[in-house]
């Protein structure tokens, strides 16, 4: 069974234009209209009205962008999981709206509101934030409830 990520933001970014600098920065592969890494397969696509409408109950804000990744635990878990990462922090450096990464569409991994990045330390394990702590971001942990 696949593990969901979506990557919910408020930007100017078109889906195409997100995974073309995914697929530049990261040197993924693209495999038609989605990129793929060792055990993840990334898509892009305009938020609908009605995710907008959920999105902007649970969290104040409409987001414009969901990113979406999909990794397979049976092949490549952790490189899938520092994929996601990596192209999260990725896009988070490219804008600067509103974002949330929520697991399985409920779960808060982490969000960005304004200037201010909040890591959901119940859902990320120690070599997963020494991967963000790379990017050099400031950042602090909260605990989230357990959905959106």
């Amino acid at each position: 069974m696949a593990l969901d990520f979506d990557l919910e933001m408020v930007t100017e970014l078109k889906p195409q234009q997100a995974l073309n600098i995914l697929a530049t920065k990261l040197a993924l592969e693209w495999q038609q209209d989605n990129l793929k890494a060792p055990g993840i397969l990334i898509n892009a696509d305009v938020e609908d009205r009605w995710e907008q409408d959920v999105t902007e109950e649970n969290f104040g804000f409409r987001p414009t962008l969901v990113v979406g990744f999909r990794i397979n635990p049976n092949q490549d878990y952790e490189g899938g999981l520092r994929t996601l990462i990596r192209a999260t922090i990725t896009l988070l450096q490219q804008t600067v709206g509103e974002t949330v990464l929520l697991f399985n569409y409920e779960t808060v991994v982490l969000q960005r509101l304004g200037d201010k990045l909040i890591l959901n330390q119940e859902m990320l394990e120690p070599s997963i934030i020494s991967e963000i702590d790379q990017f050099k971001l400031t950042y602090e942990f909260q605990v989230f409830p357990c959905s959106a």
